[in-house]
């Protein structure tokens, strides 16, 4: 029976929520050398200063996340190097916990959020034309969810083909072909990948997915305004705000049962 479909931004901000401020509340019963690198992860040094998911915590105890995300993303990007080795380490020593038939979700999201960071950062970063993040949006949000692998379990039918949009699904589809070696570790087959390109390309055309960024500012531009396009008003805050209280309640996240 289906739960709760939760913005897959909030679970990304209560993976980290629950690390930081509860780790005592280590999710499952994990092995010592898990919990050992999942205290590690939370201490090192690099995530308090760069774009990393700590930056994200704010998002806990405010109805709007624009300033949240205007201090995401004026950070500098935290390095490839060392989200690549943090997500090395967690899969190395949390093999046993992430290759089970039911792994918890909270380790499959946290080692998402390490092998995408580049994509992850950069969609949560792209602005509308009137200033606003396009991540707000509740399809944009839908198409995050689905490529990040944070809400794999709900593919999106259908796409507004606006510049939000295909600015998202470019971002995360150049750093499929540039990363090829990552898309196994997505929660979701190629086949579905498939499926959603296609489904993309018959609903705004092939162009749709020529592999360019809308108006891509270079970086310096986007760290300090966002990329701007032109796309619906912010309308996919309403969903998170509404169910930030009572997932929070949640100790651990889950989508079905």
């Amino acid at each position: 029976m289906k739960f709760l479909q939760i913005n897959p931004l909030l679970v990304f901000v209560l993976v980290a929520f629950n690390f930081v401020y509860a780790q005592t509340v280590i999710p499952g019963n994990v092995s010592t050398s898990c919990g050992v690198e999942l205290n590690k992860l939370i201490l090192t040094p690099d995530y308090s200063t760069c774009a990393s998911f700590l930056k994200l915590l704010p998002l806990q105890n405010t109805s709007d996340p624009k300033n949240v995300l205007d201090g995401y993303c004026s950070s500098p990007k935290c390095s490839d190097s060392t989200t690549n080795n943090s997500a090395t380490e967690l899969k190395n020593l949390c093999q046993k916990e992430l290759n089970t038939s039911s792994p918890d979700p909270q380790l499959i999201a946290l080692k998402d959020i390490l092998i995408f960071n580049t994509p992850i950062e950069q969609s949560l970063c792209l602005k509308n034309s009137s200033g606003g993040y396009c991540y707000t949006d509740s399809d944009s949000s839908a198409i995050f969810g689905f490529l990040s692998g944070l809400n794999a379990t709900n593919p999106p039918r259908d796409i507004n083909c606006t510049d939000c949009n295909k600015a998202i699904v470019n971002t995360f589809v150049n750093f499929y072909k540039a990363h090829p070696e990552s898309t196994p570790e997505l929660p979701v087959s190629q086949q579905e990948l498939n499926n959603f390109q296609t489904m993309v390309s018959t609903k705004c055309n092939s162009s749709f997915i020529d592999g360019k960024v809308p108006n891509n500012n270079n970086s310096q531009q986007q760290k300090s305004s966002g990329i701007s396009m032109h796309t619906p008003s912010y309308t996919g805050f309403t969903m998170f705000a509404n169910t930030i209280f009572v997932a929070s309640l949640v100790i651990v996240v889950s989508y079905v049962i």
